[in-house]
C-alpha cells in the first residue's frame, strides 16, 4: 500500500485543494484520482495534480503531513480546504450565507456574490425573540407577529446585576432583590469610554481621567443611523451623509404605541390607526420618575403615587 499527499489546482482560477491518499499503485501512476473534495465541486478536467510527498510508511503519517500543508495555506484565499484532519472544520474568513431561494452555503467573505449582496447572511432580516409563553424562536422582523409586539427581545425586561460579592446574574427588573437594592446593576457607577487613540475601556464615573475629559464616552461624536436600504450603522455626527439627511436616525418618523388591549408596537406617525386615535402613544399621560440609588428611570401614569426611594425626573444622580 502506498500513501501520499497531493495538491490539485484549477488551471484557470488558481483554486487548489490539498489531500492525502492511500492506494495500491505507485502515486505517479494514480493519474485518474483527482481529489476527495466535499464542498468544492470544480470541473475535474481543468485540474492539474501535483504529488507533494509520497514516501510515507503509514496512512497516519500522510494525514499528519496533509494537515500541516493545509495549515501552511490556511490564509490563502484560493485554498479550498475547509476541513483540517485531526482538527475539524475551520471557518476562518468564511461566512454562512443564503441565496434568493433560501439555499445555504459557506463562502469566503471576499466572495463577489457576498460583497455585492447577491448572497446574504442566513440570519439577515431575522431575530431571536421570546414569546408570551417564554418560548424562544427566530422570526422575520418583517412578520406581523414581530411588528405587532407579540414577541419580545430575549433581554426585554431583564437586567444584568451583581450581588455584594460581585457575582453576576441576569434577572427580571421587577425582581424584589433588584428593586430593593440587594442586587445592583453591573453598570452602576461605571461608564464606557475611549482615549485619544480610540482604545475603549470601562472605568468608574469618578475616574480622574474621565472627569478631566482625557477619557470621553465611547459614543461621543457618533450617532446610530440607517441608509435608504435600512442598513444600520454608526457614523460621526460630522459625516456629510448624516449632515445632508441622506442617513437618518433609525426610528425617524416612528412612534411607540399601544392598542386597546394594551399590546405595544412601533408604527409610522402617519399610520391611520395612530392618527385616528385607535393606537395611542405609550408615553401619553405619563411622567418620568427615577431612583438615584438604583440608577434607573421609568415612567408611570400621571396621578400614580411615586414609590418610596423614587422621585420625579428622568436623570438620576
Amino acid at each position: 500500500m502506498y500513501h501520499y499527499v497531493y495538491k490539485v489546482t484549477h488551471i484557470e482560477t488558481g483554486q487548489f485543494y490539498i489531500g492525502s491518499r492511500s492506494c495500491n499503485v505507485m502515486p505517479s501512476l494514480d493519474i485518474n484520482y483527482m481529489g476527495s473534495m466535499k464542498t468544492w465541486k470544480p470541473d475535474k478536467t481543468k485540474l492539474i495534480k501535483e504529488i507533494i510527498k509520497d514516501d510515507f510508511i503509514s496512512k497516519e503519517d500522510a494525514i499528519k503531513c496533509e494537515s500541516n500543508e493545509i495549515r501552511k495555506n490556511i490564509h490563502n484565499k484560493l485554498n479550498e480546504n475547509y476541513n483540517i484532519p485531526d482538527s475539524g472544520w475551520h471557518t476562518l474568513g468564511m461566512v454562512t450565507v443564503k441565496d434568493t431561494h433560501g439555499k445555504t452555503m459557506l463562502v469566503s467573505v471576499d466572495d463577489p456574490r457576498y460583497i455585492s449582496g447577491e448572497l446574504v447572511g442566513c440570519n439577515k432580516g431575522h431575530k431571536v425573540v421570546r414569546g408570551i409563553e417564554g418560548k424562544c424562536v427566530r422570526i422575520s422582523i418583517e412578520s406581523d407577529e414581530y411588528k405587532n409586539g407579540d414577541y419580545m427581545g430575549l433581554t426585554h425586561g431583564k437586567a444584568v446585576v451583581k450581588d455584594k460579592n460581585g457575582k453576576r446574574y441576569s434577572i427580571l427588573k421587577n425582581d424584589p432583590k433588584y428593586t430593593s437594592g440587594e442586587y445592583i446593576s453591573i453598570a452602576k457607577n461605571k461608564v464606557n469610554v475611549k482615549d485619544a487613540d480610540g482604545n475603549t475601556l470601562q472605568v468608574d464615573t469618578d475616574d480622574e481621567r474621565y472627569i478631566s475629559g482625557e477619557l470621553v464616552g465611547t459614543n461621543k461624536g457618533n450617532v446610530v443611523v440607517k441608509d435608504s436600504n435600512g442598513t444600520i450603522m454608526v457614523v460621526s455626527t460630522n459625516d456629510p451623509r448624516y449632515v445632508s439627511g441622506e442617513l437618518i436616525v433609525p426610528h425617524t418618523g416612528m412612534v411607540n404605541v399601544i392598542d386597546i388591549n394594551g399590546k405595544s408596537m412601533r408604527v409610522n406617525r402617519d399610520d391611520p390607526r395612530y392618527i385616528s386615535g385607535e393606537l395611542i402613544s405609550t408615553t401619553a399621560n405619563t411622567e418620568w420618575i427615577c431612583n438615584d440609588d438604583l440608577h434607573i428611570a421609568t415612567k408611570i401614569k400621571n396621578g400614580e403615587s411615586i414609590p418610596d426611594g423614587w422621585r420625579k425626573g428622568k436623570k438620576y444622580k
